[in-house]
């Protein structure tokens, strides 16, 4: 398996593990496009262009405070984003340690923070 991060040697084994454990439980996709539904492991996601989200989102918010200062409509699109996103990525962390029944901090770090779930969710 290609790794999807570079870690300290003495952490290969822990991140390979996280990397196969994510492996299984992402193998179960299923989609239903005359319902629009897609599931992994029998829960329910959303397939999301990256764009939608970084773009046209940002834009969408931004636009929403085109009135005022176009400077400060743009900081608050980037703020409202970026907490958006932090909120979404800390609580897909935290299922995910769950789901894995991760306990101690570098598991943790290995499969409910590892960048390797946002790939599969087309984050990066």
């Amino acid at each position: 398996m290609k790794p999807s991060v570079k870690v300290p040697k003495e952490l290969e084994t822990l991140f390979e593990l996280a990397e196969t454990r994510m492996s299984e439980l992402f193998s179960e996709f299923t989609s239903d496009p005359s319902r629009g539904t897609v599931e992994i492991s029998g829960e329910r996601y959303l397939l999301l262009r990256a764009s939608s989200l970084a773009n046209d989102f940002f834009d969408s918010i931004a636009q929403l405070f085109s009135g005022e200062d176009p400077e400060m409509a743009e900081e608050v699109a980037r703020k409202f984003l970026y907490d958006f996103a932090h909120a979404m990525g800390k609580k897909d962390a935290e299922y995910y340690s769950k789901k894995l029944n991760l306990g101690n901090p570098l598991d943790k770090l290995s499969g409910g923070g590892n960048p390797f779930c946002l790939r599969w969710m087309g984050f990066c």
